[in-house]
């Protein structure tokens, strides 16, 4: 009898462990990272590990146990190019996509890469003409296993993104 509570009482830890490693990445909890160079913002889970900046400043990655990636970045916009000709390269050579969204200044990509993994991306224009005029944009990699979780994470993070970028100001 003694065996059968062990036994069961094994099995119960068991199960409270699996779900709360699940629940790890699961969390309604968000950080939130603010790049100064190309100002904007971008919320991020907090279960997700924060890199350093990149040097030049322009942006960051954040990452889940090395099997998920939210990478931001900034550039300018010295080609003059316009969202729909960034639309196009983001496309081109990819295969198995699941969602095109072509806006006047922003995109969206989902697609499975060739590894498996799930890859969207969101690249919005700010400051359109003006003398700042940027591109800012997001990635999310991730397995297909974590395709739940993640839908809840893209729902919040890229919503929101960029998030209330201020108009750039000059240094004197």
């Amino acid at each position: 009898m003694i065996k059968k509570y062990s036994l069961a009482l094994i099995l119960c830890i068991m199960v409270i462990t699996a779900m709360g490693t699940k629940a790890q990445i699961a969390t309604r909890q968000y950080f939130h990272y603010e790049n100064t160079r190309f100002n904007y913002g971008i919320d991020y889970p907090s279960t997700f590990a924060a890199e350093p900046e990149s040097v030049n400043g322009d942006g960051r990655v954040f990452s889940y146990k090395k099997e998920c990636s939210i990478t931001v970045w900034g550039q300018w916009n010295a080609l003059n190019e316009t969202v729909a000709q960034r639309y196009r390269q983001a496309l081109k050579g990819r295969t198995g996509v699941s969602l095109k969204v072509l806006r006047s200044n922003y995109y969206i990509v989902s697609c499975i890469l060739p590894n498996g993994k799930i890859f969207y991306e969101k690249c919005v224009l700010l400051d359109a003409g003006g003398d700042q005029e940027r591109f800012v944009c997001a990635t999310a990699v991730y397995p297909k296993k974590y395709r739940k979780q993640f839908d809840t994470f893209i729902a919040h993070i890229f919503k929101k993104f960029p998030t209330n970028p201020v108009p750039h100001q000059e240094n004197d």
